[in-house]
């Protein structure tokens, strides 16, 4: 029994190691585009697998810890599963183990290979997220040869740590010790070194990705890919509150009411942020571990279902499209008071409506549903789909978008939640019914609509220590406050529990923007609890009713302490 025990001892260290080296060395290859890193493939099946509950259980509890201890999940998985194969493979050759050449091992052991990559193709393959990193044709033949490799090693690993000592070289317990030691430390080795190399490749996504776009066309009709005359369609004329400015064709625009607190000439408190957030500072957010491969000159836009005229698109078929520019505010679900989970950028593309236009969407259609090249999918009501501050979005300041936020097109949707505003955009389609998408599935809002925010950017605790400096007893205060479609029209300030005081804002571009804010305070010397809240466009007082982030996105008034040092 213990001769038996040991054996299956040492067919967990062997594939315990052989599983750490094939990850690494898979890890390489991934980055040399030639396979996916199936680690990641387990992690995106957990995930794809996980019911909505527990998901979302997770995500309230852990936060974005919650995608890294899926991500370990997948790894740590990966390194069982070998473990779990040398134990296979050593208790199928324990009755033999004394007569048994090494020869045998290593045909065992490639031929066992066979179930991690029978393994891997499924999951690769049966997972959309997971089909989307797939990064080659190549990719089954390479697995194939490394987990051929990988089960010899292990073979090999496994004959020798379970040799008797009369037919071996290393009879004592201390000489295989020395083996352990010594094989071991290459196989980790060899994973360190793997992974090394991977972390120090250049990385490269499609060429377009982040490049500038082409010169915007002047204004003119749709260009169509097809010679089929565009269908008739009857759309309500946008209205007044649901324009924004463009720069392809002269739209109505929006203009807040006079508010007395603007001023010209307003400068931003210290420590505020950049009115409009460049690309690479917006977040990131994905449902998915890695960004999916996307093929410029294969990616195709299709628009289809319930319309008259389906048709599809090429990337450079739609940058000929009239392009529209718009400076919008997008925030994420999961953003928290006062966190920065939020941007505020130009966003350049075309108008989605004039694609439904263009298709002729049917009578009794519902929804748009939108579906992306990792298997994410999203809706709108076909209302809010023809609102013509709904883009496809295809760059950012005059540059195409990168690949992790969307390239080569995204949906841009003013006043819903990023949760709506599906990346890697592969297709649109009018269905008529009530469609729930991904998060819907799992709990979350099919609204989406973006509750009223304000944020301190001074002394924030996700930035700061919270300490202030006083310059002869004025402490100038400023953040950020955003209320999706509807402006904003007032910021104010609590100090200590007292009064609330107005702040300034810096005029408004539109109503779909963020606007900055500044309050000069006349602080004292010592610990204070501030508070800000914000007034919408339509006079809405900001909720000060605490609102966790699921399922419809965080309320509450942002609520610092801070402690103001002397001159």
């Amino acid at each position: 029994m213990d001769m038996v025990r040991r054996h299956l001892l040492s067919g967990v260290i062997a594939g315990g190691l052989t599983g750490v080296a094939t990850a690494g060395v898979l890890f390489l290859l991934s980055g040399l585009q030639l396979t996916s890193f199936v680690p990641l493939d387990i992690a995106n099946t957990i995930i794809a697998l996980t019911p909505g509950d527990i998901a979302t259980t997770t995500i309230e509890t852990v936060g974005a810890w919650g995608k890294r201890l899926v991500v370990m999940t997948g790894v740590a998985g990966f390194v069982v599963a070998f473990s779990g194969l040398g134990v296979v493979l050593v208790w199928l050759m324990h009755p033999r183990t004394a007569e048994a050449h090494p020869r045998r091992w290593l045909m065992l052991g490639a031929l066992l290979g066979v179930l991690p990559l029978a393994l891997s193709l499924l999951i690769q393959y049966a997972v959309p997220a997971n089909r989307a990193t797939v990064p080659a044709s190549i990719s089954p033949f390479v697995l194939t040869l490394v987990y051929t490799l990988a089960g010899m090693t292990l073979g090999w690993f496994a004959s020798v740590l379970t040799a008797p000592s009369s037919t071996t070289p290393v009879p004592a317990s201390n000489q295989r010790r020395a083996f352990l030691l010594g094989g071991g430390g290459a196989l980790l080795s060899l994973a360190a070194g793997s992974t090394v190399l991977a972390w120090l490749l250049p990385r490269s996504g499609p060429k377009q990705a982040g490049a500038i776009l082409p010169t915007p066309r002047a204004s003119s009709p749709t260009p169509t890919s097809t010679s089929t005359a565009l269908p008739s369609m009857v759309v309500d004329a946008p209205t007044a509150t649901s324009v924004p400015a463009t720069s392809a064709t002269a739209l109505p625009t929006t203009m807040l009411p006079p508010t007395p607190t603007a001023l010209p000439a307003f400068v931003a408190a210290p420590g505020t942020r950049e009115e409009i957030t460049k690309q690479e500072f917006l977040y990131v957010i994905s449902s998915s571990t890695r960004d999916p491969i996307v093929d410029q000159q294969q990616w195709r836009l299709t628009v289809g279902g319930a319309v008259k005229s389906p048709f599809s698109l090429t990337y450079d078929e739609l940058l000929a499209l009239p392009r529209h520019d718009q400076t919008s505010t997008m925030e994420c679900i999961s953003n928290e008071v006062g966190n920065y989970l939020i941007g505020n950028c130009n966003w350049n593309g075309v108008l989605l409506r004039d694609l439904l236009i263009r298709a002729g969407v049917e009578d009794g259609v519902s929804d748009i549903v939108f579906r992306a090249a990792d298997g994410y999918s999203e809706s709108l009501p076909v209302t809010d789909a023809l609102d013509a501050q709904t883009l496809i979005a295809y760059g950012i300041d005059g540059a195409a978008l990168e690949l992790k936020h969307g390239f080569p097109a995204r949906i841009r949707i003013a006043g819903k939640y990023g949760v709506k505003n599906v990346k890697w955009l592969t297709s649109i389609e009018a269905v008529n019914n009530d469609y729930k998408g991904y998060w819907q599935q799992r709990g979350w809002t099919d609204e989406a609509t973006i509750f009223t925010t304000s944020v301190f950017d001074t002394a924030n605790p996700y930035t700061s220590d919270g300490k202030l400096m006083s310059d002869n007893g004025r402490v100038a205060l400023g953040g950020i406050a955003f209320a999706g479609k509807r402006g904003i029209r007032k910021v104010e300030v609590q100090i200590d529990g007292a009064d609330w005081a107005e702040a300034r804002l810096k005029e408004a571009s539109s109503d779909i923007t963020w606007r900055l804010w500044r309050y000069d305070w006349s602080a004292t010397p010592g610990k204070h609890t501030l508070v800000v809240r914000a007034t919408d466009g339509n006079g809405e007082v900001q909720t000060a009713k605490v609102q966790d982030t699921h399922p419809d996105g965080a309320t509450g008034h942002h609520t610092i302490a801070v402690e103001v040092m002397p001159a």
